[in-house]
């Protein structure tokens, strides 16, 4: 995808922000509903379309639990079940999947919070990258730790995903403010605030408190702070050799 962006940008000035995004010129006053949806799609920063795809994907999935004879289907492939024969698909898909309308609006607006800074300094598909695998990573710590307490259980959320978000960006953002949602006069650096987390999700996990994934968003966290610390050095800085693989496939030498 970067690739791709890059390419388009450096061979086209009509072409812009994420690689399947052109930059159309519209007559909002004269336009119509898809036009002007068009226009204002191809206007948002890089962080916007990322959260508004995100979105649109967890309200599908939402949707689709709401569906009776879909609900095999969703529970089966949608949520993360420790000994499950279909883990490796879940560990992906449950991220996107919530079965209230309070979880599913709690993580948006979590999501919403970190994401457009976040992409801003990373870029959007370094942020995809770190998002998604901050989902799997948490799901294997849910699993390790189910297993090691003798849980048999599922779990579903995007909650993993972000708290891999919020991991890095109190870590590049120490000094930034945060506070709490209905507690908005209190406030704390977000290092401080990460902290406090961390130490909330380690509680959850020794008292194997059951209202939320606990362990799930320790590893989510984590990670983050991993990514943070040695995975952009040692893991995402390394990608030239992908890129330069895929520039090989994407232009083959002509021959004579």
């Amino acid at each position: 995808m970067e690739y791709e962006r890059v390419r388009r940008q450096n061979q086209n000035n009509k072409y812009y922000g994420m690689w399947w995004r052109r930059n159309y010129n519209y007559n909002t006053k004269n336009s119509g509903l898809l036009q002007q949806i068009k226009y204002w799609w191809n206007n948002l920063s890089h962080g916007e379309t990322i959260f508004f795809s995100l979105l649109g994907a967890n309200v599908l999935v939402f949707l689709s639990w709401k569906i009776p004879k879909l609900q095999p289907f969703m529970f089966k492939y949608f949520t993360h079940q420790t000994g499950s024969n279909f883990s490796h698909i879940p560990s992906v898909l449950s991220m996107f999947s919530h079965c209230n309308a309070y979880h599913l609006i709690a993580n948006m607006y979590a999501l919403y919070t970190f994401i457009t800074p976040t992409v801003h300094y990373l870029g959007p598909e370094h942020f995809i990258a770190l998002y998604l695998t901050s989902g799997v990573v948490a799901n294997l710590f849910s699993t390790a730790y189910k297993l090691f307490t003798h849980q048999a259980s599922f779990s579903l959320g995007a909650s993993g995903a972000i708290m891999g978000v919020i991991g890095y960006f109190c870590n590049q953002f120490s000094d930034t403010k945060l506070s709490i949602i209905f507690l908005p006069f209190i406030t704390l650096n977000a290092d401080m605030a990460l902290k406090s987390l961390i130490l909330l999700e380690i509680t959850g996990c020794l008292f194997k408190w059951k209202i939320f994934d606990h362990a799930a968003h320790l590893g989510g966290a984590l990670f983050g702070m991993f990514w943070y610390y040695w995975g952009i050095e040692y893991i995402w800085k390394k990608r030239t050799t992908i890129m330069m693989y895929w520039h090989a496939i994407r232009n083959p030498p002509k021959s004579h």
